[in-house]
């Protein structure tokens, strides 16, 4: 209640972690951060992620054997594809049309 009272008057403080429900949302904001890291980290020695959203997080959190109530933001598949996947074409401009260095 005392957030959605802030809110009204300064939005930024929605975003902060009141509460136990705002810690939820923050802490499942600021997993994406690290998620970013580990899926960059992962491409950089000759791993394929996929980050995915839209599981059932209780039976995941079940399966992981993770206490009742932890935040799962997203799953991450990570592996090395086989020889003879199935990989589209990339169409990407060149650097020097992408890139304008002043």
């Amino acid at each position: 209640m005392l957030r959605v009272l802030l809110s009204l008057f300064a939005p930024i403080l929605s975003l902060l972690p009141i509460g136990p429900s705002g810690t939820r949302q923050w802490i499942a904001r600021n997993s994406i951060f690290a998620a970013q890291t580990f899926l960059l980290a992962a491409t950089a020695r000759g791993f394929d992620t996929c980050p995915m959203e839209g599981f059932d997080a209780l039976k995941v959190g079940r399966l992981l054997g993770l206490p009742r109530g932890s935040v799962i933001s997203l799953v991450i598949a990570i592996g090395h594809r086989r020889a003879d996947a199935l990989v589209e074409p990339r169409l990407r401009r060149p650097f020097d049309e992408a890139v304008v260095v002043y």
